[in-house]
């Protein structure tokens, strides 16, 4: 007989493309969790199994499996969150160190599906990828061949990690780096 269970999805609202527009709701794949005050993981859609009954006591991070936030100015923000069985909790924080907290991890999840969708044995994907956030720099982001790395906003610019398509984009750096047959193809 044992003990019902029930399912939840924790969530982050992000910006789609950029700051300036619409925010979606995206799953948090793979994210380390406490449920309840045992430690726990999502699984690929974001959902975490806890003891059935009222809403589940959900303390989160942007610590994962597969995606892992370093914060260049400052601790790696947490939260805690309320989980009806069933129901989504979605963490939102539209203030610009923690959306690109969130924004990074979300986002870099997501490009690490697609990818995943187009080569499944592609080993890298398996690793777990820093990112690297809220560097103190301006307008720009880069790839080191492993990790992804986004600058604060500043002089008209907006902080990187929360433009979709340049997290997408330096990830495609990675991707191409880590690509690279030995004695067959070269960087540039």
């Amino acid at each position: 007989w044992g003990t019902r269970k029930a399912t939840g999805t924790v969530a982050f609202r992000v910006p789609q493309r950029g700051p300036q527009g619409p925010r979606v709701d995206l799953p948090a794949p793979r994210l380390g969790v406490f449920v309840n005050g045992i430690g726990a993981t999502t699984d690929a859609a974001g959902q975490v199994s806890f003891a059935d009954g009222p809403n589940a006591a959900v303390i989160a991070g942007v610590q994962g499996d597969l995606v892992a936030i370093l914060n260049d100015s400052g601790p790696v923000a947490t939260t805690n969150l309320s989980l009806p069985p069933g129901g989504i909790a979605v963490w939102t924080d539209p203030g610009e160190q923690v959306d690109a907290q969130l924004s990074g991890y979300a986002h870099a999840s997501v490009v690490k599906s697609r990818i995943r969708s187009i080569d499944p044995t592609f080993a890298f994907l398996d690793q777990q990828l820093q990112v690297t956030v809220n560097i103190p720099d301006i307008c720009n982001a880069f790839s080191d061949g492993d990790a992804i790395n986004f600058f604060l906003s500043g002089e008209g610019c907006e902080n990187t990690a929360r433009i979709a398509d340049v997290v997408y984009h330096e990830f495609g750096h990675s991707v191409h780096a880590q690509g690279i047959i030995p004695g067959v193809g070269q960087f540039e």
